[in-house]
C-alpha cells in the first residue's frame, strides 16, 4: 500500500492550519483574557501648547530685552499699514504696550505681543497671539498659528484659527468660526445656553438588557446594537459591537463605548466617557461628564454641555459640527476640521 498520498494529504492540511490559526490569535486572547472593558481616558493638558506658550513669552522678553524700537512693530505703525503685508526686508512681530482696540484689522506674518487687552475689530490676518489680558478678533479674522490670551479670548463670526486657542478663563467662538484645537476652563460654541443642568428627576430603572453579559467591573457587553430606553437610568459601562442609540431624558451612569457609532437623545445625560470609531450624534441639551471620542464625524446639537469646571473633560474628532450653546471644559480637538455651523 502507497502512504505517499496520505501522508502529503496530512502535510497539506498541517500546512493550511499553521496559516490559518495566527490571524485569529488575537481573537482568541482576547476571549480569554478580554482587554476592552474600559477606554482610557485622555488627558485635558497639553504638553506641546504649555511650551509654545513659554517659547512666546521667552521671545517677546528678549525682544523687549534689547532696548531696540526698531527690532518691533507698533501697534499704530501695523494700523497705519493695515491688511497690506510688510515691507521687503527684515519683518518684525508686533508689540502693543498697552490696552488697545483698533477699528480695523492688521496682518502680520510675526508674532504680535499684546502687553494687556487686546481688541482687532475685523479681517486680521495673524500668525501668533499672545495677550496677557483679554483678547478679541473681529469677524473675519484669521490665526495662522496659535492664539493665547490670559483672560478670556472671543473669536468673532466667520473667524477661522489654523491650529490651536488657548485661555487661562475662558473662550467664545461666535457663528461659522473654524477651529482645530481649543483649550480652556470654558469653552462656548455660538449664543451661550440658558438650561440649568444642576437639576434632574428621579428616573425608573432600566430593564435587563437582551443578550448583555458582563465585561469587566461593572459593566455589560452586547454582540450588535443596542437601545437604551428615553427616560431610564442605566448603571454600568457598556461595551456595544453595533450602534448604541440612548433615548431622550435617559440616564446612564458609567462609560459607553460602540464600534458602529453613538446616538445620544435630547437631554439625556452619561456621566462617563462616550468613544465609538465611528460617528457619533449628541442631540440637544445632552450632558456628557467624561472624555468624547469619535474617530470619524462628532455632531454636537445646540446646548449640548461637556465636563464641567470641577471636571474638565476632553473632546476629540476627525471633524466636529457644534450647534449653538455648546458649552465645553477643557480641550476640544478637531484632527481635520471644526466648525461652529448653528443658527445665527
Amino acid at each position: 500500500m502507497n502512504a505517499g498520498p496520505d501522508i502529503l494529504l496530512l502535510v497539506f492540511l498541517l500546512l493550511c492550519v499553521g496559516l490559518l490559526l495566527p490571524p485569529f490569535y488575537p481573537a482568541w486572547r482576547e476571549w480569554l483574557r478580554p482587554t476592552d472593558r474600559q477606554v482610557l481616558r485622555m488627558a485635558v493638558g497639553d504638553d506641546n501648547q504649555a511650551s509654545l506658550l513659554r517659547l512666546l513669552r521667552q521671545q517677546m522678553v528678549t525682544l523687549l530685552g534689547n532696548g531696540d524700537p526698531l527690532a518691533y512693530e507698533s501697534l499704530e505703525q501695523a494700523l497705519v499699514r493695515g491688511v497690506e503685508p510688510q515691507a521687503p526686508g527684515p519683518q518684525r512681530p508686533v508689540f502693543v504696550a498697552r490696552t488697545s482696540s483698533a477699528e480695523h484689522g492688521i496682518q502680520s506674518r510675526w508674532p504680535v505681543y499684546a502687553a494687556d487687552d487686546l481688541q482687532l475689530r475685523e479681517s486680521s490676518d495673524l500668525t501668533d497671539v499672545l495677550a496677557d489680558g483679554h483678547l478679541v478678533l473681529g469677524p473675519r479674522s484669521r490665526v495662522r498659528g496659535w492664539a493665547h490670551a490670559e483672560k478670556t479670548l472671543l473669536l468673532g463670526e466667520s473667524s477661522v484659527v489654523a491650529r490651536d486657542l488657548s485661555s487661562e478663563h475662558g473662550i467664545s467662538l461666535a457663528w461659522a468660526c473654524c477651529f482645530e484645537r481649543v483649550q480652556a476652563p470654558v469653552i462656548v460654541f455660538g449664543q451661550p445656553g440658558t438650561r440649568d443642568h444642576s437639576s434632574r428627576p428621579q428616573l425608573p430603572p432600566h430593564e435587563p438588557l437582551p443578550g448583555a453579559r458582563p465585561w469587566g467591573r461593572q459593566g455589560w457587553r452586547i454582540e450588535g446594537d443596542c437601545v437604551i430606553q428615553k427616560g431610564r437610568h442605566f448603571t454600568g459601562s457598556l461595551v456595544v459591537t453595533g450602534v448604541l442609540s440612548i433615548g431622550a431624558d435617559a440616564l446612564v451612569e458609567g462609560d459607553v463605548k460602540a464600534h458602529k457609532g453613538v446616538v445620544i437623545g435630547e437631554r439625556a445625560h452619561v456621566t462617563g466617557g462616550v468613544f465609538s470609531d465611528n460617528g457619533i450624534r449628541v442631540f440637544n441639551e445632552a450632558v456628557i461628564g467624561g472624555p468624547l471620542v469619535s474617530e470619524s464625524l462628532l455632531q454636537l446639537g445646540a446646548g449640548v454641555h461637556l465636563g464641567s469646571l470641577r471636571a474638565p473633560t476632553s473632546v476629540s474628532a476627525n471633524v466636529i459640527l457644534a450647534d449653538n450653546g455648546v458649552l465645553a471644559h477643557g480641550s476640544v480637538c478637531a484632527a481635520q476640521a471644526g466648525l461652529v455651523w448653528g443658527t445665527t
